[in-house]
């Protein structure tokens, strides 16, 4: 009779483990639900999930959005006075503290799970995004990690996403989720 509750014990033990692993290594069903939202609203410049205005000045306006991830502290929804590209911007701040350890760990969290989860494109109903955690150095005060969308769908072509961890003002740690168009550096 030990030996069964002994065994049985060690079962509990081990499946709430790998579930408390899995919780830190894939994303929410929730996380890919809403980001498969965020990311098939892009085709529509994001106007279905904006917001009321949060603020304007002479470079942008700020929208709220109306879907958001979970985990996140914030997000917006960008709108540049720009004539050459009039794309919307969306961007989630993921952890704003003085924890370094703790900035990093929702770093590679959030880019983690970008590259675990599929969203719904034209052309790729199982579109993945592909990119490489780039590791912030010892001194750095600011790492982006870039990643693509697996799709030959033109309305994306120059689709990213990008998770950034930052440094402000000396010790404040943001780090951020933000889903664009950014067009090579060598085109004009």
């Amino acid at each position: 009779m030990r030996k069964i509750l002994s065994i049985l014990g060690m079962l509990v033990i081990s499946h709430a483990c790998h579930a408390q692993l899995l919780k830190t290594i894939l994303p929410s069903p929730q996380f890919s639900e809403n980001l498969n939202k965020i990311v098939s609203d892009f085709i529509n410049n994001y106007h279905n999930i904006q917001g009321e205005s949060i603020h304007q000045d002479q470079v942008r306006d700020e929208f709220t959005s109306l879907v958001t991830l979970p985990g996140s502290l914030s997000t917006s929804i960008y709108r540049f006075h720009s004539t050459k590209d009039t794309t919307a911007s969306w961007r989630a701040t993921m952890f704003k503290g003085e924890s370094y350890s703790e900035a990093l760990k929702a770093y590679k969290n959030t880019s983690r799970f970008l590259n675990r989860c599929r969203v719904a494109v034209p052309g790729n109903a199982n579109a993945g995004f592909n990119g490489k955690l780039q590791e912030p150095g010892a001194n750095l005060t600011f790492a982006v990690s870039t990643f693509t969308i697996n799709t030959d769908a033109e309305a994306y072509k120059d689709f990213l996403a990008e998770v950034e961890i930052i440094n402000l003002n000396y010790g404040e740690w943001e780090v951020h989720l933000s889903l664009h168009n950014k067009k090579p550096d060598n085109v004009e």
